[in-house]
């Protein structure tokens, strides 16, 4: 069980004449699952064809991890109108499990994914780079948070990955309608090194999308990715097309604040923000993602030594 089997994806919730208990209704969910209960699941999805997804992906599943010895509820979180609930599996054999359910407001199931329980071996890892920001002015931290609300929290590769925006008094990341890229106040914004550096890779000629949309054939988008040394690395995801090649070279050394390319819209994004990370690997996918406290900043406006942004936070060089 090393792959993420998505089940379904998360779509608009559902109108409901009275607020069902969820939570309770996602217990007796996962007791069905583990009991093998299959033939009871359909009533409980949005598309009921989903509960065969379910049976297929568990029989895949029980061979190698075997039964279920527990399972905990570790988190909830509301998620553009849908419930999202997070359980911890302890099965017979191998690695915990995690599996996740998302319920809209009338109780149905709209996704499920069940993979590896996150691998925390190295969350206590102190990176030996001293970082500034990846960027300047102020800039609004987002899926940052530390539990598995938090989708990049649970990947080892994207752990303690942060997508950073720029968001207006009124906590908003565009002005108008937000139909355009330009409209995002992140948009066209100078990505930074955190550190010197040596560029090691460049991905470039990835096509912007229109804001809502995503391109998850090409996750990153166009990136740019430091070597800070000491096997540590600065990744730079969803930049303007041309904006790296134009600014860098792999090979090129470059100095803490030197431009490595611009906030765009490209990849696995629905709209302008810089995924940042720092990580064991130059390779996302191969990658162990590492806490990234950052020196002499504001945070939230006032002075800080180090600081470690999560949701919400808002970060600024000194």
């Amino acid at each position: 069980m090393r792959a993420l089997l998505i089940v379904a994806a998360i779509a608009v919730p559902l109108l409901a004449s009275a607020a069902p208990d969820r939570g309770q209704a996602a217990h007796e969910l996962v007791q069905l699952i583990l009991d093998e209960k299959y033939d009871a699941l359909s009533a409980r999805f949005v598309e009921p064809a989903f509960a065969e997804r379910v049976a297929s992906m568990m029989k895949k599943v029980r061979p190698e991890a075997g039964a279920a010895k527990k399972w905990v509820e570790t988190s909830r979180a509301e998620e553009r109108g849908a419930l999202v609930l997070t359980y911890r599996i302890d099965w017979e054999r191998g690695r915990p499990g995690e599996l996740r359910v998302a319920l809209d407001t009338a109780g149905k199931v709209m996704g499920l994914s069940l993979r590896d329980a996150p691998d925390t071996s190295r969350d206590g890892y102190v990176v030996k780079a001293t970082l500034r920001p990846p960027f300047s002015g102020t800039w609004t931290a987002y899926h940052a948070s530390r539990d598995a609300s938090n989708h990049h929290y649970g990947i080892a590769n994207q752990r303690f990955a942060v997508d950073w925006l720029v968001t207006d008094e009124d906590k908003k990341t565009h002005r108008g309608d937000g139909k355009r890229n330009e409209d995002y106040y992140a948009y066209g914004k100078d990505a930074l090194a955190v550190a010197d550096g040596t560029v090691v890779t460049i991905v470039d000629g990835v096509p912007e999308n229109v804001p809502g949309e995503l391109d998850p054939g090409h996750l990153g988008g166009n990136e740019v990715v430091l070597d800070l040394g000491n096997g540590e690395f600065a990744l730079y995801c969803h930049l303007v097309p041309g904006t790296a090649t134009a600014s860098v070279k792999v090979g090129q050394r470059v100095k803490a604040g030197q431009l490595v390319g611009k906030v765009g819209n490209s990849g696995n994004s629905s709209e302008p923000h810089l995924h940042f990370q720092i990580a064991d690997s130059p390779r996302q996918v191969n990658a162990h993602a590492y806490a990234v406290k950052y020196k002499d900043v504001l945070l939230d406006g006032k002075p800080a030594a180090l600081a470690w942004p999560t949701t919400g936070q808002r970060l600024a060089p000194r």
